[in-house]
Order: C-alpha cells, then sequence, then structure tokens
C-alpha cells in the first residue's frame, strides 16, 4: 500500500491553506501510482477548489483524503459548537466525491466528562458508514485531527501512564478502532507531544496495523516547512514508534510537501 502524505502551508490559526489545491494537484500528478493521498486539514477553501481536484482525479484510483471549507455544510446536531464547523471531511477518487462528515471534537475540554464523551464520540459513531473505507483491501478509519482524543493518558504520580479510552466513549467507535487496519488522523497544524500524544498514536497502531497522521505547518507559529513531527507513520510490527523515512518531495516551492512512503 503506498501512501502520500500532503502537509501544506497556513497562514494563521483560522486560515485554509494558502496553496491547497494546487499542491494537491501536483502531488497526484508527482505520484500517479499512490493507493492514498492524505492530506493536512483546511485543505481547500471552497467547492471551486474541491471542484478542480475532482476534475484532476478522472481516471485515476488514489483515494484522497481532505478537508474543505463550505458556505453550507450539512446539518450539525443539536449543541454541536467545534470552532470548524464549516469544513467538511471528503474522499475525492476517479471523478467522485464522497462525504466523510464532520470533526465532532477537538479538544480534550469537550470530552472530559464520561456524559460529555458519550455525546460527541456519540456524534462521531453515527459517522462511521462515512469514515470507514478500503484501500488496496485494507480497511481504513478517521479520525480528524483533535479527535484523538477519544484517548487519555491517565496521571500516575508525576508521569502520564499509558493510553486508554476515555470514559464513556461509544463503543461503536472502540469497535471501528478494532476493526481497522489502517488509523488516518491528519491534523491542522503540528500538534504538541503534551497529553500524551506519542502513547496515543503507539495505542491506536497497536489496535490497527498502522497509525497514519500528517500536519500543516503553522507560519503564524514559527513553524517552517521542514518542522519535526509533520510526518508520522507508526506501524504495529516495527515497535510502534514513528517510521516516516518517506521519500520527501517539494511538490509546490515552500507551500506544499508530500511524503511517500510503503506500509504492509
Amino acid at each position: 500500500m503506498k501512501v502520500g502524505l500532503l502537509a501544506l502551508a497556513r497562514r494563521d490559526h483560522d486560515s485554509p491553506c494558502r496553496d491547497g489545491a494546487k499542491a494537491v494537484l501536483a502531488a497526484i500528478k508527482t505520484a500517479p501510482d499512490l493507493d492514498l493521498l492524505l492530506c493536512g486539514g483546511w485543505t481547500l477553501r471552497n467547492d471551486r477548489e474541491l471542484e478542480r481536484v475532482r476534475r484532476a482525479s478522472v481516471g485515476r484510483q488514489t483515494e484522497i483524503v481532505l478537508e474543505v471549507l463550505q458556505k453550507q455544510p450539512p446539518a450539525r446536531p443539536q449543541g454541536y459548537a467545534v470552532g470548524a464547523i464549516s469544513h467538511q471531511n471528503v474522499r475525492v477518487c476517479d471523478g467522485q466525491i464522497y462525504d466523510m462528515g464532520f470533526q465532532a471534537f477537538g479538544r480534550s475540554g469537550e470530552v472530559a466528562t464520561p456524559e460529555a464523551c458519550a455525546q460527541r464520540t456519540g456524534w462521531l459513531a453515527d459517522q462511521l458508514d462515512r469514515r470507514v473505507f478500503a484501500v488496496a483491501d485494507r480497511q481504513c478509519l478517521l479520525l480528524t485531527c483533535g479527535e484523538i482524543m477519544t484517548l487519555v493518558c491517565p496521571r500516575q504520580g508525576n508521569h502520564l501512564g499509558p493510553a486508554e479510552y476515555r470514559p464513556g466513549v461509544d463503543p461503536r467507535l472502540i469497535a471501528a478502532i478494532a476493526a481497522a487496519d489502517v488509523i488516518l488522523n491528519p491534523t491542522h497544524d503540528i500538534m504538541s507531544p503534551q497529553g500524551g500524544l506519542y502513547a496515543k498514536r503507539q495505542f491506536l497502531a497497536e489496535r490497527a496495523g498502522a497509525y497514519l497522521s500528517v500536519s500543516n505547518w503553522n507560519e503564524a507559529k514559527g513553524q517552517k516547512a521542514v518542522f519535526s513531527g509533520a510526518f508520522q507513520v507508526w506501524l504495529r510490527d516495527d515497535a510502534c514508534k514513528n517510521q516516516s523515512a518517506g521519500r520527501a518531495i517539494n511538490v509546490v516551492p515552500d507551500r506544499g510537501i508530500l511524503s511517500i512512503s510503503r506500509i504492509f
């Protein structure tokens, strides 16, 4: 299974990527034999850019997973208040666009109590029919950015303990993670390792066969195009450490970096 991870430049916290569509088109042209292209969040600014990607995908078997800003996204559940309310996950392949739902939560505070966790992870579980898809005979599950907060690392004395499911996690989500071969977890920009991020990635790689993540770099935070942590490939059979040593290609100078790896 040949995968591409596409990291993009962002100007500030709330802006979509500046050259997202251009970078996606350059990536599939540069590596036309990819089975999967996973893009950092806030990939496209509008449906016009999405249509450009759709047209370019015709005749190609690469599954492209990205996020698009929409003026009229599908309805959200009552009580939904995530900042990315107008952003939608989509998958594009061979001229077809598949809805992959919305980000159900993004911060640990949104799932801090068992009741809140049950509600938010329930919103995610309700979307599993759109979040799960097959690539090269492998079952993939999409968790968007902070949805990795499904997991928590309880403090043990002065240290964080191993990752585990939060109290209240919807059992449908637990079952989907156990059934997946690959967990996809694109983020909007590079996440802080605080809160046991690496342990959570290890947990997911152990439950599935692989964990893939790609993060944009945020220029407002001083992050650079080549930034440690942008590409994450964790494989269960490799001691569950980041194995991302893929071939990096600057597909759009200073705006889009593509890392190519082979898993399984």
